[in-house]
Formats: structure tokens, sequence, C-alpha cells
């Protein structure tokens, strides 16, 4: 994963990387993991700059859940929709950051109290 994200390979060539270690998984599932994984990795490294933006300024920051607003978003997730939480802390699903397979939803980030 993080060698075909280091040389900007699309989705569907890290699926295909994947497939390559799991000759016996189909293209669908290769490519839904590729999602996901790329996803995760996104929202992660949005986390670490907010943590660090946070710490650099010396300011208390929010994350607001938001979600992608249609019938495909779980219903767990449409709940969540606007939910706040401390920088470090998870949400209520006990994530940090959207994840999971074809998560679509979002986290803002903002300081506290604006």
């Amino acid at each position: 994963m993080a060698a075909g994200i280091d040389v900007g390979e699309s989705l569907r060539e890290i699926a295909q990387r994947i497939k390559g270690l799991h000759a016996d998984w189909s293209d669908a599932r290769a490519e839904l993991i590729s999602r996901t994984e790329v996803s995760t990795a996104f929202w992660a490294s949005h986390q670490l700059s907010a943590d660090q933006a946070a710490a650099d300024a010396g300011v208390e920051m929010i994350k607001v859940w938001r979600s992608a607003h249609d019938s495909r978003v779980r219903d767990k997730h449409a709940a969540m929709d606007g939910e706040e939480v401390r920088l470090d802390e998870d949400f209520n699903n006990g994530l940090r950051y959207p994840s999971g397979p074809n998560c679509r939803c979002t986290v803002l980030y903002r300081e506290k109290g604006s």
C-alpha cells in the first residue's frame, strides 16, 4: 500500500498490487481494500496534521463528523453527523476518523469556540 501511494499509483493499480499478493481474491475485493486503506491513510494524515497544527499554535481543536448525506451511508454514521469531539478523542463509534469499507464520511477540524 505505502509503496503504491508513494509513487502515485491509482486505486486500481494499488488493487492490482494487492491482487498480486492474494491471487485468489476477486478484483472487487482488492479494489475495496485499496479504497479503504488509501482513505484510512488520508484521514490518518489529516489527524496528524491537525494534531501538529494545534500543538504548534497552542490552541485546542475539535473535530466534527460529517456523513455523505445519502442513502448509502451507514445508519450509525448518518446518526453521528455533526458530532463534535476533542481532537484527541474518538467519536462515539470508536473511530478517530472515517475508516472502514466504503466509508465516505469526512471530518472537519476547527479551533474550539470558533
